[in-house]
């Protein structure tokens, strides 16, 4: 069983490596208007009024999406109208900063031309505080499947939070925490059709990789 379980951590971690590529610049945002040449997300936030700012993020350098700073919230759904420019496929992360110094919440996307006219909708759910319990770890990130492409979202940051809070002394519930990661993770990949902007987590497959080795 434990030959099985790292075989399929190495098979995610291998295909997660594919998408880990160096984009030579990032994609831009355009008008409220959708374009058929663009590829349009409906971003929204949990709670919907703790959002400062939504951008996309490479290599350090932001272009900013929606921006709350100094004004309201943008609301609770935010269309986010993305160019697709070349050179694609570009890789890159969105970026949700929390309200009040409350760090921030972000995950990876692989635009390509095949979104061109396609439209999704993206839940970004900030972490609570203090760490989460083991019996919620082990119902939401073990024992769940995966119930609609919302609740693979709320999983996702939810045992992504809790896998990385975790200590080495805590490694079997660390694993029950990744497990949950990658449900959700490889949920996200079939969201959209034909193809999905939503990729592997490269965080998830460092993660994958290192207890890999440590089972070998």
């Amino acid at each position: 069983m434990r030959t099985h379980l790292c075989q399929r951590f190495l098979a995610a971690a291998a295909l997660a490596a594919i998408f880990v590529l160096a984009p030579e610049r990032p994609a831009a945002a355009q008008g409220a208007t959708a374009d058929p040449s663009q590829f349009t997300l409906h971003f929204s936030t949990d709670p919907d009024t703790a959002l400062q700012r939504v951008s996309i993020w490479r290599n350090g350098g932001r272009i900013s999406l929606a921006d709350a700073t100094n004004g309201p919230p943008p609301g609770p759904r935010v269309p986010l109208h993305i160019a697709l420019a070349p050179p694609l496929p570009e890789p890159l992360w969105l970026v949700a900063d929390w309200k009040n110094g409350g760090g921030y919440a972000a995950y990876p996307i692989l635009l390509v031309h095949s979104l061109a006219g396609l439209q999704a909708d993206m839940l970004f759910v900030k972490d609570a505080s203090g760490k989460p319990s083991s019996r919620d770890i082990r119902q939401r990130c073990e024992r769940e499947t995966v119930k609609g492409d919302e609740h693979a979202f709320r999983m996702y940051f939810f045992c992504k939070a809790a896998a990385v809070a975790m200590v080495e002394d805590e490694d079997i519930l660390r694993r029950a925490a990744l497990q949950g990661w990658l449900k959700a993770n490889r949920a996200l990949l079939d969201a959209v059709k034909p193809v999905s902007p939503f990729t592997y987590d490269p965080d998830l497959a460092e993660a994958l990789r290192n207890v890999v080795a440590k089972a070998d």
